[in-house]
């Protein structure tokens, strides 16, 4: 579930268990709006830090991964993997590379 549109991508994950609230596990997101994408700013880049900035169309882009505490560790392939595919699939489809360190 999450937004989808050409400037804003958020993807989350919700770890369900029985007789308890439903609990955020990951998030990913693409900021394609220069406003949005200063958001980010200060924080560790590469994809082993789950944060991967590049220009889409002329515009900066930031692409975002979490996994909470609950599921880090199991991604399949990997989380890192599982954050390079987000990248990679979403930059497909606003029509972009996946940019340096994607």
């Amino acid at each position: 579930m999450g937004v989808v549109d050409g400037r804003l991508r958020t993807c989350s994950v919700v770890w369900k268990a029985p007789g308890t609230p439903d609990e955020p596990a990951a998030q990913y997101v693409m900021a394609g709006d220069p406003r949005m994408a200063a958001l980010f700013s200060g924080l560790p880049e590469g994809a082993g830090h789950g944060l991967v900035r590049t220009g889409c169309n002329g515009r900066p882009t930031v692409f975002y991964g979490n996994a909470g505490s609950g599921l880090r560790g199991s991604g399949r392939p990997g989380d890192r993997r599982v954050f390079e595919n987000f990248t990679e699939s979403v930059s497909r489809r606003i029509g972009c590379g996946a940019g340096e360190g994607a």
